[in-house]
């Protein structure tokens, strides 16, 4: 439907855009009618249908069930009145008496009485003498009726008259042919140009007027643009069922399975053959499902032809991203494989083995690995286990491992099947390249950066060497070196491979394959890292524009893109426009993809990241809480995505007065993630610096020192001193010292951070200029002013020049400057870039942003130290009561405001009196 409506994609699976149907016809503001017919299980169909809108929906079905959902309407035949009238009206024949018993006989049935009046008028027959025609026509055995049916045994016959005087009319045989085919075809219609590749052997003019002449007898329907032929699924089992001539049908079934193979294609063209490739699958699942219920002999060579068939359907719906259908077949294949060849053959071992790769494909990780674990384990059984087949599915166990969470078992893993590859196989077989390159993946989940770095090297420069520049696999090589790279932080080597493999991608795959598209958004996401914001959203915003061109606004792809550029909006501190970006995705998301959608929650759970940057803390919650309570629902307590989801629940209440909340929260990630991956897993290290904080929000300073600096011991042990993640724990600690006084340890700390991110990443990196930032803060603190507001005025020059001068970063660097100036008594220095601070955070976020707030505070404050009280009292009475009215009179955030302005009175009157008193003696002295 969605591809008749126009609005379905080449890249858009069946689910996706049965939604976008759904969606499309709940919201047209033109009158529709959809018809669904031949329903069969309620389930599978009122999911898809619209209700709202001006959308009528009629389900034609000879099963009850569906009267528990729908008005119920009984049109399953004709009445006797009507069932008079149409013959008469089509025949001409005046004879209501004769009419009325060719109805009866025929069950009223209107496809019967169709063909009826077609055979009466071919043959100038009366009522009486099709009747005796009928009844005295021979069939072999009455039709099987399936669950629902209630079709008499003279519609057979009525059909099979029919077929008997269409071929009768057809000296050429082409009617014949076409009649032993389109039984086994799908219902739902075959394209012609498919037909005429399976009765190559009949002239085009012959297949046209055999179609023609089985049309005008009911036997078959046109589509609407005549592209297709469709056969009533009665018409279909009348003609399957007609005889018991095992070897003609075997022979159609050969037939069959060898024109639908001899149409197949390799899977380098999927992507851009798609519609033929579906249209392909759905004949191979219509042909399984005629001959199952006809075949009497397994093994036969047309069925095992089969077998590979479905195989090829089934690869080639997960290569067109339609998963769910891939499981489908995956699973149906395995399982007739098993009854065909038996459990131990080597078809039915891949089969099963599909089966787990489908259900990772599809998102069902924990299923995966379960299947991956059954299959490894029985390949290593029956083959052993340095048998090559065994090796591939150790393979794809570790990597099931990985995408599962559980990433030390999947390294591990890795690790063993590389180093029997490269024992069996040598080092340049490309199987060996393959595991090379996976455990490079794993060890970057890992966070072990510099092996994944080491290792993608030596893979891209194989692949080089072996298969050449233009190979896609050197392509993917180069893609996930530089990957490698931007994890790591290392831009500047990551930016040149993401230009080049995206123009070697746009030059040899096309600029709308996904790995072009991919690769494209890469380089947005490291431009985006290293801070060259604008060339980020450029890109991004090109890319959501050629989506929305190629796609529509609303397809699952232009939303993906659309996120993207939110991201690097929110990265960018356009924060409106992040924001207004991803709540208009989840609005689209609901309505296409449904509510509880997996991408539907990741989207709200990137906008409620994107409040809390805002500083929107208490809109975020909700979304928060609505992520989390999902996948614990649907994933369970200990599943890796719910324990992230918790993690940012936790991080979105240590930034509210929930600080007993955060922590509380805290100590349950660490627990599940200790309990689930141990306690030297990269996530559970995570969990711990993030409980260390979360003990620094509540003021247990002593508790997150000890923590800092025992997760600070760990980094170094698990990553090594370099790594992002032991850097970050240095910071942290050298913070914590600072907040605990201990100026000398906290200064000797930072200095060697940004010593060693200056000498790995550079002096431009962002990580470079943070810790350069943090060491200014610290040396401000320890009241060594001239170094600080050295150091600060460099890092806010170099954080204008890299990012510009309206970047976060920037204006934090130039606040920073301007209390290191107010410290050290620089007042008028830092009245100056405090206003023009102030200035700038409500042009870009608006008054009521916590940095806008933030900043008028400060200037508030300043104002006073330089006793500029009117000017301070006005400017904290006007935070309080933005605050106030922001928060509540009760926020921590209001009462701080408020207790600042009382402060600032008090000084003020302290002052006047001060001033009043040195007035006196002054004049007194005068006097004297």
């Amino acid at each position: 439907m969605a591809e008749q409506l126009g609005i379905r994609t080449s890249d858009q699976d069946s689910a996706t855009a049965a939604r976008a149907a759904r969606n499309y016809l709940e919201t047209t503001t033109d009158h529709a009618l959809v018809v669904i017919d031949n329903a069969e299980k309620p389930e599978e169909v009122l999911p898809w249908i619209p209700t709202a809108g001006l959308t009528q929906v009629v389900i034609t079905t000879t099963h009850q069930a569906f009267s528990n959902t729908a008005h119920n309407i009984d049109v399953s035949v004709y009445t006797t009145q009507q069932a008079q009238d149409y013959l008469t009206s089509r025949t001409n024949i005046a004879d209501p008496h004769g009419a009325a018993q060719v109805a009866e006989e025929l069950g009223y049935l209107p496809l019967a009485l169709a063909q009826a009046a077609w055979l009466i008028n071919i043959r100038g027959y009366t009522y009486a003498d099709y009747l005796a025609r009928v009844r005295s026509a021979p069939i072999s055995h009455a039709l099987s009726a399936a669950r629902g049916d209630s079709y008499p045994h003279s519609t057979a016959q009525s059909i099979l008259l029919s077929v008997e005087q269409a071929k009768s009319s057809d000296p050429a045989g082409a009617i014949h042919a076409v009649l032993e085919v389109l039984p086994f075809l799908s219902p739902t219609g075959i394209q012609k140009v498919l037909l005429r590749q399976i009765l190559r052997t009949i002239s085009p003019g012959s297949l046209e007027q055999a179609l023609g002449n089985l049309a005008e007898a009911s036997l078959i329907t046109y589509s609407v643009d005549r592209s297709s032929v469709m056969m009533h699924r009665l018409v279909q089992r009348v003609l399957r069922d007609r005889d018991d001539d095992d070897e003609e049908f075997e022979r159609i079934a050969t037939q069959l399975v060898a024109s639908l193979s001899d149409y197949t294609f390799s899977s380098g063209e999927a992507w851009q053959r798609r519609s033929d490739g579906l249209h392909l699958c759905e004949q191979i699942t219509s042909l399984t499902h005629a001959t199952s219920q006809r075949s009497r002999r397994h093994g036969a060579e047309w069925e095992l032809l089969l077998l590979h068939l479905r195989s090829w359907a089934q690869r080639f719906l997960s290569e067109v991203q339609e998963y769910d259908r891939s499981v489908t077949i995956a699973t149906s294949l395995a399982s007739d494989s098993r009854k065909i060849l038996g459990r131990e053959n080597e078809f039915t071992m891949s089969a099963f083995h599909n089966i787990a790769h489908a259900l990772g494909k599809a998102g069902q990780a924990e299923e995966a690995l379960e299947m991956h674990q059954t299959v490894t384990a029985e390949h290593e059984r029956i083959f052993g286990a340095d048998d090559l087949r065994t090796l591939k599915n150790r393979n794809c166990l570790a990597t099931a491992y990985v995408n599962e969470g559980r990433i030390a078992e999947g390294v591990a893993i890795h690790e063993s099947v590389l180093a029997d590859r490269e024992r069996l196989l040598g080092q340049d077989d490309p199987d060996t390249l393959t595991s090379r390159h996976n455990l490079a993946h794993a060890y970057e989940s890992a966070g072990h950066h510099v092996k994944a770095i080491e290792l993608h090297k030596a893979v891209l420069s194989d692949r080089l060497r072996i298969f050449g520049p233009n190979a896609r696999q050197t392509l993917e090589a180069r893609h996930c070196l530089a990957s490698a790279y931007e994890i790591s932080g290392h831009f500047d080597e990551a930016i040149p491979l993401y230009r080049k493999v995206s123009a070697d991608r746009e030059r040899i795959l096309g600029p709308d394959h996904p790995s072009t598209l991919n690769s494209r958004r890469k380089l947005a996401s490291a431009y985006a890292a290293s801070g060259r914001l604008k060339e980020a959203i450029d890109i991004h915003r090109v890319l959501v524009q050629e989506r929305e061109e190629l796609l529509g606004a609303k397809h699952p792809s232009t939303l993906s893109f659309r996120e993207y550029l939110a991201r690097a909006y929110s990265a960018a501190g356009h924060h409106s426009e992040a924001i207004s970006t991803l709540e208009s995705i989840c609005a689209i998301a609901e309505q296409v993809l449904g509510p509880d959608h997996r991408s539907t929650l990741n989207y709200r759970h990137t906008l409620a990241h994107t409040y809390q940057d805002a500083g929107r803390v208490e809109e975020s919650l909700p979304l928060h809480q609505g992520v989390y309570s999902h996948r614990e629902k649907i994933l369970g307590p200990d599943h890796p995505l719910t324990l992230d989801a918790q993690h940012c629940l936790a991080s979105a209440y240590g930034q509210t007065p929930h600080k007993k909340e955060a922590l509380l929260l805290y100590q349950k990630v660490l627990q599940g993630r200790t309990r689930i991956f141990g306690p030297n897993d990269q996530s559970t290290l995570a969990a711990r610096h993030g409980l260390a904080h979360a003990y620094e929000e509540a003021g247990k300073f002593d508790d997150a020192m000890v923590f800092h600096q025992a997760v600070l011991d760990d980094r170094l042990r698990v990553f090594g001193p370099e790594h992002p993640a032991t850097l970050e724990s240095r910071n942290c600690l050298a913070l914590a010292y600072r907040v605990a006084n201990r100026f000398d340890e906290a200064i000797t700390l930072h200095e060697a951070v940004a010593a060693d991110h200056a000498r790995i990443h550079g002096p431009d990196h962002p990580d470079t200029l943070a810790s350069r930032h943090s060491l200014a803060n610290t040396y401000r603190t320890a009241n060594r002013f001239d170094e600080a507001a050295t150091l600060h005025e460099a890092v806010a020059a170099d954080h204008a020049r890299i990012f510009g001068p309206d970047h976060p970063h920037t204006l934090a660097s130039r606040h920073s400057l301007a209390k290191t100036y107010r410290a050290a008594n620089r007042l008028d220095e830092a009245i100056t870039l405090h206003e023009a601070v102030a200035a700038d955070h409500a042009r870009i976020h608006g008054p009521d942003h916590p940095h806008t707030l933030a900043s008028r505070r400060n200037l508030a404050n300043t104002y006073r130290v330089a006793n500029r009280f009117d000017e301070a009292i006005t400017l904290h009475e006007a935070v309080a009561a933005d605050h106030a009215r922001i928060h509540g009179p009760d926020h921590p955030e209001t009462v701080s405001s408020q207790r600042e302005l009382v402060e600032t009175r008090r000084a003020s009157k302290q002052w006047s009196k001060g001033r009043f008193l040195r007035w006196l003696i002054r004049r007194h002295a005068s006097a004297a």
